[in-house]
């Protein structure tokens, strides 16, 4: 999102900081909005009717050392 580029930028990583993180992912690139977006329209789908909890790791906050 652009607030999350500002972010990156104001703690000092190079403007291509996505490209990097994408890059040491093990999926192949960083969770993004669509990603969660996706699950939530899943969720109030009927085919989840039967979901009755579960947990979700969607967690990507932890990139220590993505930037090089």
């Amino acid at each position: 999102t652009p607030n999350e580029d500002t972010v990156q930028r104001k703690e000092g990583n190079p403007a291509n900081w996505l490209e990097l993180a994408d890059a040491r992912m093990p999926m192949g690139r960083i969770l993004r909005p669509d990603d969660v977006a996706g699950l939530v329209m899943w969720f109030l789908s009927p085919e989840s009717a039967m979901m009755s909890g579960g947990i979700i790791d969607f967690d990507h906050s932890k990139i220590v050392g993505t930037y090089g």
